[in-house]
C-alpha cells in the first residue's frame, strides 16, 4: 500500500509499510519504513530504501501516511495495534486472533527526516486510544502541521449522552485533529469533538476525516459520513478549534475523500460519488475527480478516474473490495499521482490523472473497437457490441433483455454540467420492451431499481407511448438522433427526435448539474428485439 509524496526538487517519494490484511496474509513480525522514489513522474522507481525499524515488541504497525514539509524533510504518521490483532493478528494458542473493539489499542504514532532526510528519528506515540484509518496530514501556510483523525468513543444507542444527543444518534467514532508548532516534537489534540449523525445503531460516525487550506487561510475537513453526503467542518484558527460538521451536496458513499492542491487556487477532491449499493453504503465500483477554483463553492469534472478492474464479477464474500481511500499528490509535470488503501485484485497500484482531462466539456463515445469498457453493465446480461448496418463506424451498443432472470442496463458518465447537450444516433429493433431513459449526478449500478426515484431526469422509451407525458416511442427500423438538452437554472430537459420537440421533463431533484447517462430495460421477461446505439455526444456548460 504505497502513498505517495511529492518533494520540492520535484522527486516522488513512496512510502511502504508491509503489511496484511484479513484473507491475504500474515503481517511480518519484523516491520520496517522503507521508501522508492521516482525522478520521472512515477515511470520509473529505484530500489526500496529501508530508512527505519519498527519496535516489532510494540505490536503490529500499518495503515501509514507520509507529509512532505516546506523544507522537504517527511514526516510519517502510522498505525500500532499494540498486539491486539488489529494489523498483526495474534497467533498464540488459546487466544482470540483480534480483541473485541471495546479493548482494542490502534494508536498514532510518528517519526520524520532530519537533516535534508539523511537521518531519522526513533518513532513514538503521539496518540493513544482506538483510531480510525488516517487519510490526511497537511502542513498550513503558518508551518503548523495537522493531522486530522477519529477515534472511537464507548458511545452505543444504550448510552447516547444527555441532553439534544440523547434525542440522536452519532455513532461510534468522534473526529478532531493533532497539531505541531515544533515540527513534530511535540503534539497538541484539538479542542473539538466532531460529531454527525448516524443512519443506523452500527455506523461509525464521524470518521476518516480530511483536509486542506483554503485560500482565504481557513482550513476545510471533509469527513466521511454513512448517510450518502460529505460532512464539513472549517477551522479559523489553524485547526485548534473547529465548526459544527455541516452536510454537503457531495454525494459520497461511506468512504473517504482525498484532497491535494493544483496551485495557488486550485483544489482536486477524488472520491467515491456512488449510491444504493449494499457495500460501504452506496458501493467503491468507480472513482471520481474534480477540481474546484472557488474554495469548494463550485467544482467541474465528476469524471470517473479508475474502475474496479473486477466489478464484472461477483464482489467477495469477505475483506474490502472495489476502488476507494485516494492518497493524491501533485507531480512535477502536473498530473496527480494517487495511490489506494483499497484496490481489488492482487497487488496495489500508482494511478495518474490528468486535471486537464477533468475540465473538458466535450465526450464523444462510439463502439467502433467493439469494446464496452467505458460502460458499466455488470450484474446485467444483454448489453453487447454487435454489427449494425447503417451505423457510423458499423458496429453498435445493442441493449435489449436477453434473460428473465437478468436485469438490463448500461451507465455511461461523463463530465458535469449544470447545462449541456447529450445526443445519441439510436435505433429501435421491431416491438422492443421500454427502456428507461436518465440522467444524473452520481454513479448507482446498473441494475439498481430506484434510479428512477433518485434521477435529475427520467423518461420512459416504450414501443407504444403510455400515458405519461415521459413516455415517447423511438422510430422503428431506422436511425433516429435522440437528443436531451437539460438546463438546472430552468429545471427541465428537453427530448427531441430527429430535431422535432417529444418531452419535456422536469426535474426530480435539483443538484449542481448532471454527469451519468442511465440506460435500463423494465424488468419484464425478456424480449428478443432492444436497442442499437451508434454514438453518444456530450457537450456541457460547467
Amino acid at each position: 500500500m504505497p502513498k505517495v509524496v511529492t518533494l520540492p526538487d520535484g522527486t516522488l517519494a513512496s512510502c511502504v509499510i508491509i503489511h496484511r490484511g484479513p484473507g491475504i496474509g500474515i503481517t511480518p513480525i519484523e516491520q520496517d519504513v522503507s521508501f522508492q522514489y521516482s525522478k520521472d513522474n512515477g515511470q520509473t522507481w529505484s530500489d526500496r530504501e529501508v530508512v527505519a525499524k519498527l519496535p516489532s515488541v510494540r505490536g503490529g504497525f500499518g495503515f501509514g501516511i507520509p507529509l512532505a514539509d516546506k523544507d522537504g524533510e517527511i514526516h510519517i504518521f502510522l498505525l500500532c495495534d499494540g498486539n491486539t490483532g488489529i494489523i498483526r493478528a495474534r497467533t498464540e494458542p488459546g487466544v482470540a486472533p483480534i480483541e473485541p473493539i471495546a479493548r482494542q489499542y490502534l494508536g498514532v504514532w510518528y517519526l520524520r527526516s532530519q537533516n535534508g532526510r539523511t537521518a531519522w528519528t526513533e518513532v513514538k506515540s503521539i496518540h493513544d486510544g482506538r483510531v480510525s484509518d488516517l487519510q490526511s496530514a497537511c502542513q498550513l501556510k503558518s508551518g503548523r502541521i495537522v493531522l486530522p483523525f477519529a477515534h472511537w468513543t464507548n458511545r452505543s444507542w444504550r448510552d447516547r449522552s444527555e441532553g439534544f444527543a440523547a434525542f440522536n444518534y452519532t455513532g461510534s467514532f468522534d473526529t478532531t485533529a493533532l497539531y505541531s508548532d515544533d515540527r513534530g516534537e511535540t503534539w497538541k489534540q484539538s479542542s473539538s469533538f466532531l460529531r454527525i449523525p448516524s443512519p443506523s445503531l452500527t455506523a461509525h460516525g464521524a470518521i476518516e476525516p480530511v483536509i486542506v487550506q483554503l485560500n482565504d487561510g481557513r482550513v476545510w475537513m471533509l469527513i466521511r459520513g454513512q448517510t450518502g453526503v460529505f460532512y464539513e467542518s472549517y477551522s479559523t484558527d489553524d485547526a485548534q478549534t473547529w465548526s459544527p460538521p455541516m452536510p454537503t451536496s457531495i454525494v459520497s458513499s461511506d468512504s473517504p475523500a482525498g484532497l491535494t492542491r493544483l496551485d495557488e487556487k486550485r483544489i482536486l477532491m477524488i472520491w467515491n460519488n456512488c449510491q444504493r449499493y449494499a457495500y460501504a453504503l452506496g458501493g467503491r465500483q468507480v472513482l471520481h475527480g474534480a477540481v474546484t477554483d472557488d474554495d469548494g463553492k463550485t467544482w467541474r469534472g465528476w469524471r470517473e478516474i479508475l474502475r474496479d478492474p473486477l466489478r464484472n464479477q461477483p464482489s467477495p464474500a469477505s475483506g474490502d473490495h472495489g476502488v476507494a481511500y485516494p492518497y493524491p499528490t501533485l507531480a512535477k509535470n502536473g498530473t496527480i499521482i494517487y495511490s489506494l488503501w483499497v484496490q481489488s485484485g492482487d497487488g496495489r497500484s500508482i494511478n495518474q490523472v490528468d486535471p486537464k482531462w477533468l475540465m473538458e466539456t466535450r465526450q464523444r463515445d462510439d463502439f467502433s473497437d467493439g469494446s464496452t469498457e467505458t460502460w458499466s453493465h455488470f450484474g446485467c446480461k444483454g448489453a453487447s457490441v454487435v454489427d449494425a448496418p447503417g451505423a457510423e463506424d458499423g458496429k453498435a451498443l445493442r441493449l435489449a433483455k436477453t434473460e428473465a432472470d437478468w436485469p438490463c442496463g448500461a451507465v455511461r458518465n461523463f463530465p458535469m454540467g449544470r447545462s449541456g447537450t447529450v445526443s445519441m444516433r439510436i435505433k429501435a429493433e421491431q416491438n422492443p420492451g421500454p427502456m428507461q431513459l436518465m440522467l444524473t449526478d452520481h454513479f448507482s449500478p446498473p441494475f439498481d431499481l430506484e434510479d428512477t426515484l433518485n434521477s435529475v431526469f427520467h423518461a420512459t422509451i416504450a414501443a407504444v407511448p403510455e400515458g405519461a407525458k415521459t413516455s415517447f416511442e423511438i422510430p422503428r427500423d431506422r436511425w433516429s438522433m435522440l437528443s436531451m438538452k437539460w438546463n438546472m437554472d430552468a429545471q427541465r430537459c428537453d427530448v427531441s427526435i430527429d430535431g422535432k420537440p417529444t418531452v419535456q421533463l422536469k426535474t426530480q431533484r435539483s443538484p449542481k448539474g448532471v454527469c451519468y447517462l442511465r440506460l435500463r430495460s423494465d424488468p419484464t421477461p425478456a424480449e428478443a428485439a432492444g436497442y442499437l446505439i451508434d454514438h453518444v455526444d456530450v457537450e456541457v456548460q460547467p
